[in-house]
């Protein structure tokens, strides 16, 4: 029922640090929060499928994936207003050993 989990189109998304998040096609993205604080999950437009904890309010809680079903354009720029940085998905520097 979800055909944008079996195509091979992959993007990392740009996260704040902490933040990993990535979308299939149109219409899937997960968001992973491996960071110590809650952020803001704005769903605009998008369900949440499936979640590894609860999603209190408006927010990804610490050490919490959510995976949701997206109307195609909106993407994770909810998550990356909030101090979005280059590089690595989630902000972190992955030189480091």
């Amino acid at each position: 029922q979800l055909p944008d989990l079996r195509i091979e189109d992959f993007q990392w998304r740009e996260t704040p640090s902490g933040i990993l998040a990535f979308r299939r096609g149109e219409g899937f993205e997960c968001l992973v929060n491996l960071s110590e604080s809650p952020c803001p999950l704005e769903l605009g437009g998008r369900r949440v499928l499936l979640a590894s904890g609860p999603l209190p309010g408006s927010l990804l809680p610490p050490d919490t994936a959510a995976w949701l079903q997206t109307t195609g354009g909106e993407g994770s720029e909810s998550i990356a207003r909030s101090g979005a940085r280059e590089g690595a998905p989630g902000g972190a520097d992955r030189s480091r050993g």
